[in-house]
């Protein structure tokens, strides 16, 4: 696992492989390479501080760059053009088998005491950016947020709690975007499909964070086994949902947002042109370089609250207040 100070210097890559000067990658001296169609250098950046590379569009992978990548450390996500993730090779501490016994004889109680304290502070992140946003009080929604929580008793009705939290929520912060309804994965209008690619991309990061310290992330404690479904990462990015909201709420105010660079077939929404998404990828690659260190620490204090609940509490991370983190 990497210490704070380390993880602090490390950079994400977002290399779109659908620009026409693009051509390859290669490794040189423990530097990535960046070459074009003219097998002229475009760039260089040392493989000692990089974290991880997302990779967009299509590309071809030889087996000396997943072996140099792997030796080195760095984790590799592929994008389609939409910026859905189609593969990915991660970073992993496959031995730490005593961190993975803990995750699994967690019980059910432990498990519902840490999902009600996870789904109060995304909601109270949301409500906290509604406020900044809106420039008014919500202390009614905070109220109906933390009593919902306070009388649930059991995960479904947690559940309930935060979907009609988080349904007031959109229908206010996205009011003036004609927001209609979140709909995850459906991709039914414009806003729907830039979220699911920021949450997408948050989640890579958070997987690839967790993945270092060993644990199974398909084993959450929120988000219940379900076959295929990385549950502990779906759990840990819960918090840091919200900077995705900004980002996609402030790209609409900044007028970055072009109906023009999407188009609507068979039901979805996809970009015109392959070379459309790249903007969208810069937008959300900034934010999460901005964050990506808290999100970092977050999951370190998560470890550390697994391996030993008596002395580390269960983390919080604070959008009003930033890097409010408990026992760090």
């Amino acid at each position: 696992m990497l210490s704070q100070s380390d993880f602090d210097n490390k950079k994400l890559l977002f290399i779109n492989s659908s620009d026409e000067s693009f051509r390859k990658l290669k490794f040189s001296n423990d530097n990535i390479e960046v070459w074009d169609d003219k097998n002229k250098k475009l760039n260089k950046i040392s493989c000692h501080i990089i974290f991880a590379v997302f990779i967009i569009g299509e590309c071809t992978l030889s087996s000396k760059l997943i072996k140099e990548f792997k030796e080195m450390g760095i984790s590799l996500f592929l994008l389609n053009n939409r910026l859905r993730t189609i593969s990915e090779l991660v970073c992993v501490a496959e031995g730490n088998y005593l961190l993975r016994l803990k995750q699994y004889s967690l019980s059910e109680k432990t498990e519902f005491l840490m999902a009600k304290k996870l789904v109060l502070n995304k909601l109270e992140n949301q409500i906290d950016l509604l406020e900044e946003y809106k420039n008014r009080d919500f202390t009614s929604l905070r109220y109906d947020a933390r009593r919902g929580l306070l009388n649930d008793v059991s995960f479904c009705s947690i559940q309930g709690t935060e979907g009609f939290i988080a349904s007031r929520y959109f229908s206010f912060i996205f009011e003036e975007q004609g927001w209609r309804r979140r709909a995850p994965t459906a991709k039914e209008d414009i806003i729907n499909f830039l979220l699911d690619i920021g949450y997408s991309m948050l989640f890579n990061l958070v997987d690839s964070c967790l993945r270092l310290y060993g644990f199974d992330t398909y084993k959450g404690f929120y988000h219940r086994l379900f076959f295929q479904r990385k549950s502990l990462s779906c759990d840990i990015m819960e918090p840091f949902r919200v900077l995705v909201d900004k980002e996609v709420l402030k790209a609409y105010n900044l007028k970055i947002v072009n109906e023009k660079d999407f188009k609507y077939y068979n039901g979805y929404y996809h970009f015109k042109r392959p070379d459309y998404s790249y903007k969208y990828v810069k937008l959300f690659g900034k934010m999460l370089t901005k964050y990506k260190d808290e999100i970092y620490r977050y999951c370190t204090q998560f470890y550390k609250h697994i391996s030993d609940p008596t002395k580390h509490e269960f983390p919080i991370y604070s959008y009003k207040n930033k890097n409010d983190f408990t026992n760090i």
